[in-house]
């Protein structure tokens, strides 16, 4: 027997112990998915990887008779790929939703649409025609292109600073780690003029604003920005990124938030300067703000973005 044909016969082995309980549920394709993930384990080319995945859809289907194909096999993957903790996967939706949302590239407009068929009892019919129209894969607004930016930072932190992570490292020093992965991916894109600065704030300056309808005055210091300087008047600034740990206190994190929540609204947008001198259109109006919380315990991160003074999503992922 060749070392494919042990490979194939031990990821069979695994997936039919799920299927012979639990056939042709969200959770039974969940943990398919989770053991094909294997495969990112191999030292191989992608050509190896696919005939792994041709010869165990044969054999999965010659004993379940259909269901189990290349595609739906990939699509499984993916399934488990984008929900890593099965507790936010929505019952409400189905198989084929799922499938669909798989083909999604882009992870916030995924997000999006998984929220619009959970909230608008969307139909994958629906979801399907989001894909064929190509609404889905448009060419990207900046604030979705910086999204796109910092899952790929957030990615690579969390791969390659784990071990910073477990040591609980202080905020400081893991923003600082944070800040050479988004250095390199903006030096790649079109916002590579650019800077990255860490508690960076212009004469310690504070704005006041109104948030859940009191009137907040929020220090402007954040634990890590995306801006110009001051020398691209269109777009000064871009991201604004919060870290706190998950131990932190409540009136912590809420500091955080609310300080997102200034930054990210437009200048003009019920914000005034509480000093006189500091002026909200140099220190407002950031594209996108992140809410970065750090379990160690769990082993995750919750991410929650903020745009236009609001929360527009969260997510959770695992590392």
């Amino acid at each position: 027997m060749t070392e494919t044909d042990c490979f194939v016969d031990k990821l069979y082995s695994e997936i039919i112990k799920i299927l012979s309980t639990s056939p042709k549920t969200l959770r039974s394709n969940w943990e398919v998915g989770r053991i094909l993930t294997k495969f990112d384990q191999l030292q191989a080319g992608s050509s190896y990887k696919a005939l792994i995945l041709k010869r165990l859809a044969i054999k999965l289907n010659s004993t379940f008779k259909e269901g189990y194909g290349e595609f739906n096999l990939k699509s499984m993957e993916n399934f488990y790929k984008n929900f890593l903790d099965f507790e936010e996967v929505c019952p409400q939706l189905t198989w084929t939703h799922y499938s669909i949302l798989g083909r999604i590239g882009n992870e916030f407009k995924r997000k999006k649409l998984f929220l619009e068929c959970i909230e608008n009892n969307r139909n994958s019919r629906w979801l399907r025609n989001q894909l064929k129209f190509n609404t889905i894969n448009a060419v990207d607004s900046p604030t979705s292109t910086l999204i796109q930016i910092f899952l790929k930072v957030n990615q690579a932190f969390l791969s390659k600073e784990v071990d910073s992570i477990i040591l609980n490292l202080s905020e400081r020093s893991l923003c600082a780690q944070m800040m050479m992965y988004l250095r390199h991916e903006l030096d790649i894109s079109t916002f590579r003029e650019y800077h990255v600065d860490v508690e960076y704030n212009r004469n310690d300056s504070k704005i006041k604003t109104i948030i859940d309808n009191d009137m907040k005055v929020i220090a402007i210091t954040c634990d890590l920005i995306v801006h110009s300087r001051g020398q691209i008047i269109a777009q000064d600034n871009l991201l604004a990124v919060e870290m706190k740990k998950s131990t932190a206190k409540k009136e912590e994190k809420d500091k955080d938030r609310n300080r997102l929540i200034a930054l990210t609204k437009d200048s003009y947008d019920d914000v005034w300067s509480f000093d006189g001198i500091t002026l909200p259109e140099h220190v407002c109006g950031y594209l996108l703000g992140v809410y970065y919380e750090i379990n160690v315990l769990n082993r995750s991160v919750l991410l929650e973005f903020y745009r236009k003074g609001k929360l527009d999503f969260e997510q959770k992922v695992a590392f």
